[in-house]
Order: structure tokens, then C-alpha cells, then sequence
């Protein structure tokens, strides 16, 4: 589950804290100091049996990655079914 206004999970207790040290390892390696961090949140879909999963990064690869960091943690903290999500890789430019 979220918060109020859907920018944090709030169950399962440990979804969020891996969430934050994903965000905070891409702006570690996108080497942020000033301006925008890197942020994900997730969030249960209203209309069908899935999880959104947000990303932004200052560059593209740097937010696939993020999603797809975020897509395996939700897999492995929310007791996912199926077969793990593969990584998400964009195909722009």
C-alpha cells in the first residue's frame, strides 16, 4: 500500500527503505550533488492485478535501471508470483 498521495509505499515495512537505497545508488552513481535525485515509487494498479512501478533519473538508462530495480524489489518484498521480472531496457534514444 501508499501513502495519501501515492509517493511512498507504506506496506511491506522494508519496500520502502530498498526503494530509498536504490534512489540513493543512482544518484551516488550518477554522481548528484545539486539539482534533481534520481526518485521511484511504486503503487498498486486500481483496475487490474499489478503494481506501478515510476521511475526518473537524469538519463534514460539511469531510469530504466532504476524501474527495473524497483520491479525486482516489489517481486521479492511483495512475494511476487511467477518468474522474477527481467530488467527493463529501452530501446530510445
Amino acid at each position: 500500500s501508499t501513502n495519501d498521495n501515492e509517493t511512498e509505499a507504506t506496506a511491506p515495512a522494508a519496500l520502502q527503505t530498498a526503494l530509498q537505497a536504490a534512489m540513493d545508488a543512482m544518484a551516488a552513481l550518477e554522481n548528484i550533488k545539486d539539482g534533481p535525485k534520481p526518485r521511484c515509487f511504486v503503487r498498486p494498479s486500481g483496475t487490474e492485478d499489478a503494481v506501478r512501478v515510476y521511475a526518473e533519473a537524469n538519463s534514460q538508462n539511469g531510469a530504466d535501471s532504476l524501474a527495473s530495480e524497483a520491479m525486482m524489489l516489489v517481486h521479492k518484498l511483495c512475494r511476487g508470483v511467477g518468474a522474477p521480472p527481467q530488467p527493463f531496457i529501452s530501446n530510445r534514444l
